[in-house]
């Protein structure tokens, strides 16, 4: 099992890079990185959203959005939360790996 805790970390990096079949997938600075990456907590999947990976729980699920940019909010029904890198990764493992 690996623990993927990236908090002790990510104020001494600068940027996130994620492989995906050993070619480069993600590239971005971490500030960028978080702005672009959010989770919606809601009933119903977000219509017209890339979604990264989601997460099915008892009468919600989350939903990991990539990229999220503000005109995305009037299509999505739900929450939508920042989220720290060590979650970010998360999102991006669940979605290639789930």
């Amino acid at each position: 099992m690996v623990n993927l805790n990236f908090h002790d970390i990510e104020h001494m990096v600068e940027r996130v890079i994620l492989l995906k079949a050993g070619k480069i997938a993600v590239d971005e600075k971490i500030e960028a990185l978080k702005a672009k990456v959010k989770k919606v907590i809601s009933a119903a999947p977000p219509q017209s959203v890339p979604v990264l990976s989601r997460i099915d729980y008892s009468g919600h699920s989350e939903f990991f959005v990539y990229p999220y940019e503000a005109k995305l909010r009037e299509e999505i029904e739900g929450e939508v939360v920042d989220m720290d890198l060590t979650g970010i990764v998360s999102a991006f493992i669940g979605g290639e790996y789930a």
